[in-house]
């Protein structure tokens, strides 16, 4: 698969691992303490 094949497919979720962990809270909220420039509230889900 070419590379931006690959990146294509991870941007809109087609890869089932990658669906998996934007749907995690952590990844939510990691993604959210990045713009709001705080540190992140891990809860290990």
């Amino acid at each position: 698969m070419r590379f931006q094949d690959a990146m294509n497919r991870i941007a809109r979720s087609l890869f089932a691992t990658v669906e998996t962990l934007y749907r995690i809270d952590d990844q939510k909220d990691g993604a959210r303490a990045f713009s709001e420039k705080r540190d992140p509230v891990w809860k290990g889900k």
